[in-house]
């Protein structure tokens, strides 16, 4: 292989082959425009990158085919190969490669500040079996690398200007409930982060942390989840063994959507605002839903004991109107993702219908959104009221008698 540089104008010439093979004949060098130094040469045998001006090469192929590269471009953070007979192959996102040096080859852990992320609507399935190129990841690229597995538990943090996190991720905890499965090669996704030693790099979707959810519910679209951030400057913190690792992160707005900060600012506040309910609606679920396993208990230690019988049927009517609320909080009988064709949706599957509607474009909530959402907080305010009243003086009294009975208190 031949390849020169010149620091003189074309004066003298220095070889700059160290590492390339024999065989790897040089068809182009390109000199990344961000980092000064950084090259990437198009070889008979793929593509080579050195980080020090051409003074020591090495591979960098990856899953490139085994092909003759005639040319490289880089554009924007994107490195494009032209092969010869194999088409044409992009490599997403080279910020990584540009912040390499001596000290991220010493520490222990190293966090790539991320490139500006795009705030886009992807769809939330896409058809994989076309003969089509596969498009970047949807959402922020961060990439750290681990020079050992860690033995404990390594989070990431999303924080916004004000510092505070938005976004909790865990390699040790899962804090996602999904659907039942209802097929059997049904996927289901994980949402641990890797953790493994070497290069690790996570996708974050640019959503907030998702609502508190309701274990087995099932929704005929995805199970509600948190907003999409708006654009902004934000931080990526990661913590591991005791370490922790910042990088600054740009959420920038979608280019094509022209003076939109003020649209979206005014979706993301309606979205923030239907989270917040989402999750008061489901926690006080999950609340109905521990009363009544404690009545059902309280009823079974009250079974045998013909003097309360009296208490035992108060324990029933108490479990009905528990029940009742949580009826007109959910659909307890949506025991599929389309039983919303059978049963009518309740509170909980209008608010997640709600969700998903207003997620459709970067432009300002329109006036009937508006009246919904108004509509849909004042009835989940009115039904919780009736709760807090059910879970107060009512629940109290049956405790109390519980109580000289000897049979342990409903919560």
């Amino acid at each position: 292989p031949y390849a020169f540089k010149t620091i003189d104008g074309g004066k003298s010439w220095t070889a700059i082959v160290a590492g390339l093979p024999e065989g790897a004949v040089v068809h182009a060098v390109r000199e990344d425009p961000v980092r000064r130094g950084l090259l990437y040469a198009a070889t008979e045998q793929g593509v080579y990158v050195s980080f020090d001006d051409g003074g020591r090469w090495q591979k960098l192929q990856l899953n490139l085919p085994a092909t003759p590269v005639h040319d490289l471009v880089v554009k924007g953070d994107d490195l494009v190969a032209a092969t010869h007979g194999r088409s044409f192959w992009i490599l997403d996102d080279v910020t990584p490669l540009r912040q390499i040096g001596p000290q991220t080859a010493r520490d222990e852990v190293v966090l790539y500040a991320p490139q500006p992320a795009l705030r886009l609507h992807y769809p939330d399935q896409i058809d994989s079996r076309r003969p089509v190129g596969a498009n970047p990841p949807a959402g922020a690229l961060i990439d750290y690398v681990l020079k050992t597995e860690p033995k404990g538990e390594l989070t990431i943090d999303i924080l916004d200007a004000g510092g505070r996190s938005v976004r909790h991720l865990s390699s040790a905890r899962s804090t996602k409930e999904i659907q039942p499965p209802e097929w059997p090669d049904q996927i289901v996704p994980d949402d641990r982060i890797a953790a493994k030693a070497g290069m690790n790099r996570l996708v974050w979707d640019l959503r907030v942390d998702d609502p508190a959810q309701i274990p087995g519910a099932f929704y005929s679209g995805p199970t509600p989840r948190g907003p999409l951030v708006p654009p902004g400057h934000y931080q990526v913190k990661l913590t591991v063994g005791g370490e922790t690792r910042t990088a600054p992160l740009v959420v920038a707005v979608d280019p094509r959507a022209k003076d939109a900060e003020p649209a979206i600012r005014a979706k993301t506040e309606l979205a923030m605002a239907t989270l917040a309910d989402i999750d008061r609606l489901h926690r006080a679920v999950n609340a109905v839903r521990g009363t009544e396993a404690d009545l059902d208990r309280a009823t079974k230690d009250l079974a045998g004991k013909p003097s309360q019988a009296a208490l035992l049927a108060q324990a029933g009517k108490l479990k009905s109107r528990f029940a009742s609320v949580e009826g007109k909080l959910m659909q307890v009988d949506m025991k599929g993702s389309e039983a919303n064709l059978a049963f009518p949706g309740m509170l909980n599957e209008q608010f997640a219908s709600f969700a998903l509607i207003i997620e459709d474009a970067d432009t300002p909530p329109t006036a009937a959104q508006q009246a919904l959402y108004q509509s849909l907080h004042a009835q989940l305010d009115a039904e919780l009221v009736a709760l807090r009243a059910l879970q107060g003086a009512d629940l109290v009294a049956f405790n109390a008698k519980l109580a000289t009975s000897g049979v342990s208190a409903a919560k």
